[in-house]
Order: structure tokens, then C-alpha cells, then sequence
């Protein structure tokens, strides 16, 4: 009896050792980006890695995708071109790998841990829980979570990035405001219902979907104090078909003129629905301007590339255990795109120059100086907004 129970444990670690290298590659044979320049939508990503064979893996980043891998020009994509920046310019290592469904998630990042990666940088949600239970136990590897609920210091070997989504949502709130108000159309063929009805479509009910809710609700009201405003969830990040069921619902039902959709690779299914059915939507996580062009009006971002190599820089320099660090509209880190890409299909110059000065205005009142900011969001987890 126990050498079957040895057996099936060495057993089940092979199986699970094979999925993860078929996931990401070795060390020595790390996984490429095939994705094409346009992918990020932010500064062009290579569509290949450096070798990564002569480098030890105390200096390699293991970078955990969310559900959908590579290819989803948002969260993965950006993170991975900042991530390959950084093998080229500071001579770092660096694989992606994915979680599978049928692995044990403990056993799967015990494994990144034991083979002694310098950082296992976190992007999957859903494994951030399992990564705080084992992370004590490898005081070596440091393990980096893009999220975060509280603004106490972080502690030990792992680093949490506070990030203000209130503020992604508060601005894109404003955008969609302002284009839903009667008499403020940029476009003559899509968002033309009466009254400001606005769509959001988040990936789960949870805290950072609150901060989202919450900014974006207030932004709009800054605009239009009677927007209104329909939620729903896709329960997920890569079922397009079911996001396009609901961003449909929204627009011929509830006569949304534009749609949010915060969800993930899901969210493609709901900017064909914008532009299959006469409304506008808005991207998430980098630039998707030209996903569906001319129906998305702009996208609210996290500059996912760049502060990656904050995070590697500070890793090593030395001073990343125990920081803590804003990632904010003020340190560029947060943010929507320039509209450049509705630009080019804006039937109403006049309006469209007012809603840029708009978005000017207020990213510039919230970007000043906590202490003579006259306009402050404050977010704790279910995302309260205060304006002070």
C-alpha cells in the first residue's frame, strides 16, 4: 500500500510537471508571444523572448496568466510585453504559464516555488488565495499580486499593487455619460436613445468589480445626475457568446447607448453587440480602441507593461519587500485612451471637442497633489467614492 501511494503521487506530479511545461516551456525553452504588435495596444510587445538557458531561475519571473492566455490584447498581453522588455533590457528570465482546471492549484504553485523562482508574479485571481497560504512556506521567491484591498504596508515576501480602479471607472463614467446625454452624440449611427442609460458588464461579483461599479457611477453622475446605470456579469473572463447575449439585452431591453464591458477576453462579444446593434462601447485593461472600430469610444486601462518593470526594478534593486506603491491616474499607471481611434468616425466635431475637454478637466483635478486635490476618490472595498 505504500508504494502505490508513492506511486500515484509521483504519478500525479508528473502529470501536473508535463501541464505546466506544456503550459509555459522549461526555463530552458520558455513560451513566446505569437501575438501580433497591435496586441497591447500600448508600446509594441515582441513576438519573441529571449533565451532564457544560462539564466537561474532565482532571477526569472514566472508570470501566472488570467483565464484566456495570451492573445487577449488586454491584462496577459500587456503584462507579458512588459515582462520581455525586461529579459532584454536587465538580462532576466521569464516564462508564462497557465492553471488548469483538472490541477491541484496548491500543488501547482508549490512547484513554481520549489524550483525556486525569483517572482512569481500572480495575474490569475482566482490563484492569489492559494499563493498567500504557500508563500510563507518560500521566504526566497517573492510573490506579486496585481490587486489589493487595503493600503496597509505590504509585509514578508509578498507585494500587493494598489491599484485605483475608481479612478479607471470614475473617467470612462464620464465618457459615457457625456456621449448618452441627448444633444451630446459624437457618431450619428449608434447611441441615439433617449434619456442616459449606460451598460456595465464586469467578470464576477467581488471588491475590484465594486471599485469599477462605483467610480464609473460616479462619473457618470458627475456628468449627468440622471444616468442610469444597468450592471450584469458574465460570471467569467472568456465566454464572448455570453457577454453578447447580455450587452444585447442591455442595448434592444434597456436602451443602453453605451457599454462597459469590464470582463476580460468575454468583453469581445459584448463590442460586437455594440456594433452589431447601433451602440458604443468602452474597452478594458489596454487600448481595444480598434476592436470594434468606430463603435468603442475609448478604453479604461492598466498600464500593465509598464508597471511590471517598476515591479522587476525594485525586485532588483532590492526594495521591493515591504514597499508600497499607488498606481494611480497620477503615476500614469491608470487611465482611458486618447479617443484617437472614434476620432476618425466623429460625425459632431463640436461635441466631441467638449468631451475631450471634459476628460482633460477632470483627470487633471484628480491628478493633482493629494494635498491640494479639490476632488479625491477614495476606495475601500465595496468601492465607496468620496467627494471632498
Amino acid at each position: 500500500m505504500k508504494h502505490a501511494k508513492r506511486f500515484l503521487a509521483m504519478l500525479l506530479a508528473l502529470c501536473l510537471l508535463l501541464g505546466l511545461c506544456a503550459c509555459a516551456g522549461t526555463n530552458d525553452e520558455p513560451k513566446n508571444s505569437d501575438t501580433p504588435s497591435e496586441a497591447t495596444g500600448q508600446d509594441e510587445p515582441n513576438t519573441s523572448a529571449p533565451d532564457n538557458s544560462e539564466i537561474p531561475l532565482e532571477k526569472t519571473v514566472a508570470l501566472i496568466l488570467q483565464p484566456g492566455g495570451l492573445g487577449d490584447e488586454g491584462w496577459n498581453d500587456a503584462s507579458w510585453a512588459g515582462l520581455q522588455r525586461m529579459m532584454k533590457e536587465r538580462g532576466i528570465g521569464g516564462i508564462t504559464v497557465e492553471t488548469s482546471a483538472t490541477a491541484d492549484t496548491e500543488f501547482f504553485i508549490r512547484e513554481l516555488a520549489e524550483k525556486g523562482y525569483g517572482v512569481i508574479y500572480c495575474l490569475d485571481t482566482s490563484v492569489i488565495p492559494t499563493c498567500m497560504q504557500v508563500s510563507s512556506d518560500y521566504p526566497d521567491s517573492i510573490f506579486v499580486y496585481p490587486a489589493k484591498l487595503s493600503l496597509d504596508a505590504n509585509v514578508g515576501n509578498t507585494y500587493w499593487m494598489w491599484y485605483q480602479l475608481n479612478e479607471i471607472g470614475f473617467m470612462a463614467g464620464v465618457v459615457a455619460a457625456f456621449v448618452a446625454t441627448d444633444g451630446n452624440e459624437i457618431v450619428d449611427y449608434a447611441g441615439q436613445n433617449p434619456g442616459c442609460k449606460l451598460g456595465c458588464i464586469f467578470g464576477a461579483d467581488g471588491a475590484g468589480f465594486y471599485r469599477y461599479a462605483d467610480g464609473f457611477a460616479h462619473g457618470a453622475k458627475w456628468v449627468n445626475p440622471d444616468a442610469e446605470i444597468v450592471y450584469d456579469y458574465t460570471a467569467g473572463y472568456t465566454d464572448t457568446a455570453n457577454c453578447q447575449t447580455i450587452a444585447e439585452n442591455m442595448i434592444k431591453n434597456n436602451q443602453c447607448d453605451v457599454v462597459w464591458t469590464c470582463c476580460g477576453t468575454a468583453g469581445y462579444g459584448g463590442l460586437q453587440a455594440c456594433r452589431l446593434n447601433g451602440a458604443l462601447g468602452i474597452g478594458v485593461d489596454s487600448n481595444q480602441d480598434m476592436v470594434e472600430e468606430g463603435y468603442v469610444i475609448t478604453s479604461g486601462m492598466r498600464m500593465m507593461d509598464h508597471d511590471i518593470e517598476f515591479v522587476i526594478d525594485k525586485w532588483l534593486a532590492g526594495t521591493l519587500e515591504g514597499s508600497n506603491d499607488m498606481f494611480d491616474l497620477a503615476s500614469g499607471s491608470v487611465g482611458i485612451t486618447d479617443m484617437s481611434v472614434i476620432e476618425k468616425h466623429v460625425t459632431n466635431k463640436e461635441n466631441f471637442e467638449r468631451l475631450k475637454a471634459k476628460v482633460a478637466e477632470l483627470g487633471a483635478r484628480i491628478t493633482r497633489d493629494y494635498e491640494g486635490r479639490d476632488l479625491l476618490l477614495v476606495s475601500i472595498l465595496k468601492g465607496s467614492v468620496v467627494f471632498m
